[in-house]
C-alpha cells in the first residue's frame, strides 16, 4: 500500500495547506504584536496628599488621571481612586483593574523670599517683588498593584507666577510626565512576571 501523503493530489493540497498557514502566520504575528503593545496599561491614581491651598486633594488627582491620559507616547489608562492606603488601596486597585498606583506628595510650596516654612527670609525683596514667584515640588511613587511593591520613584518641581494652586497644577504636569516614562518602563517587567 503506498503511503497516502506522497500521492500528487495530496502533495499538493498539503503544499497548498503549508502555504496558507505561512501567510496566515505572518498576516496575524504583527497585528497580535501591535494589539499587545497597544495594549494600554491601567494606572490608578490617590488624591493627593497635603494639597495647598486653593487646590482639593480630589482635583489635584484629577489633574494627574487627566494629564496622565494625555501622554501621548505611552499608551495608559489612569483611572481615580479613593483610598490612599492599606488593603483598601490594593482591594480598590484590583477591582478597577490597575496595573499601577500613582501615590504623590507635594513636599514643598513657598514664594520666593520665603524659606520653605513660608517665613519671610528677606523683607525687602519679599516687598519690593507685588507679584509672587511660588516654587512647588511633588514627590511621587509608582507602585506594582498586585502586590503594592514600589517599582519607580521620583520628583517634579515647577515655578512661576500665579497662585499656588496653578504652580501645583504645573508641577502635577510634571509629575504624569516622568511617571509615565516610568510606567512605560515598568510594564515590560510586569509582562515577564
Amino acid at each position: 500500500m503506498k503511503n497516502e501523503l506522497s500521492s500528487p493530489l495530496n502533495l499538493v493540497t498539503w503544499k497548498h495547506l503549508a502555504a496558507a498557514a505561512t501567510l496566515l502566520l505572518a498576516v496575524t504575528r504583527p497585528v497580535l504584536s501591535a494589539a499587545q503593545e497597544n495594549h494600554p496599561v491601567r494606572v490608578g491614581v490617590t488624591e493627593l496628599q497635603s494639597a495647598p491651598v486653593g487646590l482639593s486633594a480630589t482635583a489635584a488627582r484629577d489633574r494627574l488621571v487627566k494629564d496622565l491620559n494625555k501622554q501621548k507616547k505611552s499608551p495608559m489608562e489612569a483611572v481615580p481612586l479613593d483610598h490612599s492606603a492599606g488593603q483598601q488601596l490594593s482591594d480598590e486597585a484590583r477591582q478597577k483593574n490597575c496595573e499601577f498606583v500613582i501615590y504623590a506628595v507635594l513636599t514643598e510650596i513657598h514664594t520666593q523670599g520665603q524659606d520653605t516654612a513660608g517665613g519671610p527670609s528677606n523683607m525687602a525683596t519679599a516687598q519690593e517683588n507685588n507679584v509672587p514667584n511660588f516654587h512647588a515640588t511633588i514627590e511621587y511613587k509608582v507602585y506594582r498593584a498586585s502586590d503594592l511593591t514600589t517599582v519607580a520613584s521620583g520628583s517634579a518641581k515647577a515655578q512661576g507666577i500665579g497662585s499656588q494652586a496653578e504652580i501645583a497644577n504645573e508641577a502635577l504636569d510634571n509629575v504624569a510626565k516622568k511617571a509615565s516614562a516610568d510606567i512605560k518602563n515598568a510594564a515590560p517587567a510586569l509582562a515577564q512576571k
